[in-house]
């Protein structure tokens, strides 16, 4: 059936397959150490990176709190500044007071005690629409667009 193998070449032949087999071997073990030695770059380069990205969040929080800072103490400043001219301008306010207040109370007291009773105008054009039907408008030239 199956010729006979001649022995030296099938003891070369063996050799040859496991020669190649190794080398197959060899060849799957580089495979997986490449794999693996990826695997552990990658891994580091994450790390890595979530490490530059934390430095650098901080870093950009550091500056943004700095800001802020700067602008609450800007604030503070201001409010300073904003309070003393409201003081200054309510003590001149007092001031005023003070010094018109005689005058004031004196005009509201002569406005109050001294009446002079006067016909309002109304019942004077009320009186002549009912006389005449009409109501002429007659103008002062010294107030231009005041009735008389």
């Amino acid at each position: 059936m199956y010729p006979l193998r001649n022995t030296k070449s099938s003891t070369q032949g063996d050799r040859c397959v496991k020669v190649l087999l190794d080398a197959e071997r060899r060849g799957n073990d580089r495979i997986k150490e490449a794999q693996t030695y990826r695997v552990k770059i990658i891994k580091q380069a994450k790390i890595d990176a979530e490490i530059e990205k934390n430095a650098f969040q901080k870093q950009k929080d550091d500056i943004i709190k700095e800001k802020l800072r700067q602008i609450e103490h800007d604030i503070e400043l201001e409010k300073i500044v904003y309070d003393r001219q409201v003081d200054a301008t309510i003590k001149g306010y007092d001031e005023r007071v003070a010094q018109v207040k005689d005058r004031v109370i004196e005009n509201l007291l002569d406005l109050v005690t001294n009446i002079k009773p006067e016909i309002h105008h109304n019942f004077t054009v009320r009186k002549e629409i009912n006389e005449t039907g009409t109501y002429t408008r007659i103008f002062d030239p010294l107030h231009s667009g005041r009735r008389c």
